[in-house]
C-alpha cells in the first residue's frame, strides 16, 4: 500500500539519523567521504537531504523520482532547488524562533487576521510537518521554515510600483504562550495561522484606506492553509479542536 510504503520511508529517514546514517551505506555510490559528511551535516542541521544521498539510501529500491514524489504526496518531505534536494520537516532542529520581526515591517495601512486551532486534550504527532509539506504545493518556496512554524511572503508589483505585500505565518504554540486561554490541560497546543496584507510606507500610499477588497485578499491568503488544516483534522476522527478567529479591530484596541 502506498501509505504504508511512505510510513516506512519516514521511519528510515527520521529515526536517529546522526547515529544510523553512516558512510558504509554509500560506498557503492560515487559519493566521497568528504561529500558524505557535508550532506549529513546539512541533513542534521537544516533538515535538507541531497538527492545523491537519498539515491544512495534508496538503492536498489527503484525509481528515485517516483520515491521523492511519493514522499511529497504523503506529506513527508518536499522538493527544493528543482528536486535536487528534499526538505524533511521532521528533521528540522528544535530551535527557539522569534516570529515577531516577521510581521513588523513599516506600513501605512495593514489588515491582519488570525485563525486559531486549539487542541485542548491531544495534538496529533507530526501535524505541523504534514501541513508545511501540503502548503508548499500551494505557496511554493517558503521564506523560512523551522521546527514549530513556517513563513511565506510575496511582494505584488504593477508597472514597477509596489502595490502591497502579502505575508503568511503559521506557528505552533504551547499553552504557556496563549495567555488569554485558560485550560485544565498541561499540554494544550494552539496552531495559529496569521495572514497579513500591508502597503509600504510611501507618499503615494499615504491616502489609501483599507477596503473590503484588501480584507478579502487577507482571507484568500489564509484560505489554502485553513482548508488543509481541516483536511488533516479529518484524518483524526474524534479529535477535540476549538476554532476561532481573532477580531482585527479588537487586536488594534488591545481587547483580544
Amino acid at each position: 500500500h502506498p501509505q504504508r510504503l511512505a510510513d516506512v520511508y519516514k521511519q528510515i529517514l527520521s529515526y536517529k539519523p546522526a547515529e544510523n546514517l553512516t558512510y558504509s551505506g554509500c560506498i557503492t555510490t560515487n559519493i566521497s567521504f568528504t561529500c558524505f559528511k557535508q550532506m549529513k551535516e546539512s541533513l542534521l542541521s537544516k533538515g535538507v537531504m541531497d538527492r545523491k544521498l537519498f539515491t544512495a539510501l534508496c538503492m536498489p529500491s527503484g525509481n528515485v523520482d517516483v520515491l521523492m514524489k511519493l514522499l511529497e504526496h504523503f506529506c513527508i518531505a518536499y522538493p527544493i532547488d528543482g528536486y535536487k534536494k528534499l526538505l524533511l520537516p521532521w528533521l528540522l532542529p528544535m530551535v527557539s524562533k522569534n516570529c515577531n520581526h516577521m510581521l513588523e515591517e513599516p506600513a501605512v495601512h495593514e489588515v491582519q487576521l488570525v485563525w486559531r486551532f486549539r487542541f485542548p486534550a491531544f495534538y496529533p504527532d507530526g501535524f505541523l510537518e504534514k501541513l508545511a509539506v501540503s502548503c508548499h504545493r500551494c505557496f511554493g518556496t517558503l521564506n523560512e521554515h523551522w521546527k514549530t512554524g513556517f513563513y511565506w511572503k510575496v511582494e505584488t508589483e504593477e508597472d514597477n510600483e509596489m502595490l502591497f505585500i502579502s505575508q503568511l505565518l503559521v506557528v505552533e504554540k504551547k499553552d504557556s504562550c496563549i495567555d488569554e486561554v485558560e485550560s485544565d490541560f498541561e499540554q494544550d497546543v494552539c496552531l495559529e495561522v496569521v495572514a497579513r496584507v500591508l502597503l509600504p510606507r510611501t507618499e503615494e500610499c499615504s491616502r489609501y484606506k483599507p477596503t473590503s477588497c484588501i480584507i478579502q485578499c487577507v482571507c484568500d491568503i489564509a484560505k489554502p492553509v485553513v482548508l488543509r488544516v481541516e483536511e488533516l483534522l479529518k484524518l483524526s476522527p474524534g479529535l477535540v479542536v476549538e476554532r476561532y478567529v481573532v477580531c482585527p479591530r479588537c487586536s488594534e484596541e488591545g481587547l483580544s
